[in-house]
């Protein structure tokens, strides 16, 4: 893979695990928004766009990869244990970079 399609992906791969893992703290856990963001490490503006799904739909159909494969359930779990930001940051970038959340970024 070429550094520009390193690049692309990135750029759709981590929101949508983000939202991903938002979402599911939201919805199926009951965090506030605000609790949410700092536990991501996103502005709570941020989480308040993914709550009201503005986002582009390349990023909705990663996010649909992301949550196809539940890679969003044992980040979620992470926060719910209390764990650190860097061990949540390294496995937010771990689910980003997964072989076929990268390839769904991919395709248009």
């Amino acid at each position: 893979m070429v550094l520009a399609d390193c690049e692309k992906a990135i750029r759709f791969t981590l929101p949508a695990v983000r939202i991903s893992v938002a979402l599911e703290l939201i919805n199926r856990h009951g965090m506030l928004q605000a609790d949410v963001a700092k536990a991501i490490g996103v502005a709570q503006a941020e989480v308040s766009k993914y709550v009201g799904g503005k986002y582009s739909a390349r990023v909705r159909k990663v996010r649909l990869a992301v949550e196809t494969a539940g890679l969003q359930l044992p980040i979620a779990e992470m926060v719910i244990r209390g764990a650190g930001a860097k061990e949540l940051s390294r496995s937010i970038d771990k689910a980003a970079s997964t072989q076929t959340i990268v390839e769904a970024a991919l395709v248009p």
